[in-house]
């Protein structure tokens, strides 16, 4: 079991912490919370903090809606937009997620404004489109809104860190454009300016046929 974090009199939402509550079989326990109308509840820190719960259902269905969606309790802790938000903040800043390793570990963060609020990632990325998920443009920063976007796999794919980008250059080519939905790329030789278009894989495993005269 981790280091014990006392979290007593802290609010979270409609819920005040008032002392620990039940133990659980995995090692940590529940907490005894009270909601701003009364109502008492055994919670775990974790729904807390990722604000899963904000409040009791009763008060949660009594706000109103006004003129903006986001304005009450969002209610889409079971959609898929919302899984994509709790699974970029657990491989983000859980070591104990297993993608942990290749986000967190390398220094990728979710801004605080995306992970203190649901709702505020919602209202920069709005829904997750069918067949999309979450993408970062420049792959070796974190995740914010003017760095994010919904994509498909593919269009994914063409971002990892290991794929061609313009000026790069593989066995003598350098990339000038790219041709993202045929995964090819323009490239000139370095040595002859030869111009080809080829598949990216070819450029980086087959060298010009100029390299057969340099000495």
């Amino acid at each position: 079991m981790g280091r014990f974090i006392d979290i007593t009199n802290q609010v979270f939402g409609e819920w005040t912490i008032i002392k620990k509550g039940s133990y659980i079989p995995d090692g940590h326990f529940k907490w005894i919370c009270k909601c701003s109308c009364g109502h008492i509840k055994e919670l775990l820190a974790k729904t807390l903090k990722r604000g899963e719960s904000k409040g009791c259902r009763k008060c949660m269905s009594k706000r109103t809606i006004s003129s903006s969606p986001l304005a009450y309790r969002h209610g889409m802790s079971h959609t898929p937009t919302y899984r994509v938000w709790s699974n970029i903040n657990a491989r983000c800043h859980n070591p104990n997620d297993t993608g942990y390793k290749w986000y967190g570990a390398l220094g990728i963060k979710v801004c605080d404004k995306w992970r203190k609020d649901f709702l505020n990632f919602y209202k920069d990325m709005g829904e997750r489109p069918p067949q999309k998920c979450i993408d970062r443009i420049d792959p070796l920063l974190g995740y914010y809104k003017e760095n994010c976007k919904w994509s498909t796999t593919k269009e994914q794919n063409w971002n990892k860190k290991n794929n061609c980008r313009i000026d790069n250059i593989y066995n003598g080519w350098k990339i000038i454009e790219l041709f993202r939905d045929e995964y090819k790329a323009k490239a000139e030789c370095i040595f002859c300016k030869k111009i080809v278009i080829r598949a990216t894989s070819s450029l980086k495993s087959r060298k010009c046929i100029c390299h057969s005269y340099i000495l």
